[in-house]
């Protein structure tokens, strides 16, 4: 996978090197984004501080989470996938539960 400031995150097949969907339609730079254990989600940072939830397949948002002040460094989901942590610029680092 990787993230860009062209508000993209590309999902790459790391057998053949190409490129599989590009998610797109950000309006700031994805600045750090990770696959759910279970492959089915992935969570992005962003540099406004907000970070997503997407549906991998789809590339829908299925939530939104604020509380960053700065620009998120960095995002992954926790071994079980019920909660994500992230860090940011305002040097804070959030635990959220993101199970529905």
């Amino acid at each position: 996978m990787g993230t860009g400031e062209d508000g993209t995150v590309k999902i790459w097949d790391t057998n053949s090197g190409q490129m599989m969907k590009p998610i797109t339609g950000y309006r700031y730079w994805v600045t750090s984004a990770s696959f759910s254990p279970d492959g089915k989600q992935i969570v992005s940072g962003h540099e406004n501080g907000i970070v997503n939830i997407l549906d991998a397949t789809t590339g829908t948002i299925l939530q939104t989470l604020t509380g960053h002040e700065k620009g998120v460094t960095d995002v992954t989901f926790s071994p079980d996938g019920k909660r994500m942590i992230s860090s940011s610029h305002d040097k804070t680092i959030k635990i959220w539960d993101v199970r529905k």
